[in-house]
């Protein structure tokens, strides 16, 4: 991690397991709420370390990872519930909805599109924006580069993926919108940055969302 980070736990009147990233030269009032990934059956705060730091770093803001409930213990809709929490957590530290950029990868890629959902469509206030690094948004696998990229992706495999898609969804559908937000309206959705890599599985799962997003009126960038 880097000198000009410092790592500390969440406290006490956190009401889930969490852990910030604090840079020395930190912009007061302003947080990120980073959701970790892992195929919602692994990872945690303290496996992404390394990513939440530079986050704080590089951009000098205050990052809180929070440790969301997993499957196959706790399917869906246990992640959601999770990630609400940890925004109303911020909420309650004081910070406006404004204040909040919502960052996460992989299946927490697609956990924050999922908590900007539900807060959306419980008419609640927003983040101000979104940073998605290789999302999974579709848990179905209907994108052709699951297939097409399954030799080449250094991390992941599609057959992984798709048994642990059954386990987050348990008996709900995988379309389901908070299950895969790619099956999402995005309407009134903040600004969205999607970071992806050519020759991941999960390529497909980033164009196709940052395309419907796209015709959506929704501010999207895709990298």
């Amino acid at each position: 991690k880097s000198k000009d980070v410092r790592l500390k736990p969440a406290d006490d009147d956190c009401p889930l397991p969490g852990r910030w990233a604090i840079p020395d030269d930190m912009t007061a009032g302003k947080v990120i709420l980073y959701s970790h990934g892992g195929a919602y059956v692994s990872g945690s705060p303290e496996t992404h370390e390394p990513i939440i730091c530079r986050l704080a770093e590089k951009c000098g803001v205050a990052v809180f990872a929070y440790d969301y409930r997993l499957a196959p213990e706790n399917p869906y809709p246990a992640a959601l519930e999770d990630a609400l929490l940890a925004f109303d957590y911020l909420l309650h530290m004081g910070y406006a909805e404004s204040d909040i950029v919502l960052c996460g990868d992989s299946a927490g890629g697609g956990l924050t599109l999922a908590l900007t959902l539900a807060l959306r469509d419980k008419k609640r206030g927003l983040p101000a924006a979104l940073a998605v690094i290789s999302p999974w948004t579709d848990l179905t696998e209907s994108g052709d580069s699951h297939f097409r990229n399954g030799e080449i992706d250094p991390l992941i495999s599609s057959e992984e993926l798709r048994d642990t898609a059954l386990l987050y969804a348990g008996n709900n559908d995988l379309h389901t919108p908070y299950i895969s937000p790619l099956y999402g309206d995005f309407t009134g959705f903040p600004p969205v940055l999607i970071h992806v890599g050519s020759n991941e599985v999960l390529l497909d799962d980033s164009r196709e969302l940052a395309t419907r997003m796209d015709a959506q009126g929704v501010e999207v960038d895709i990298d």
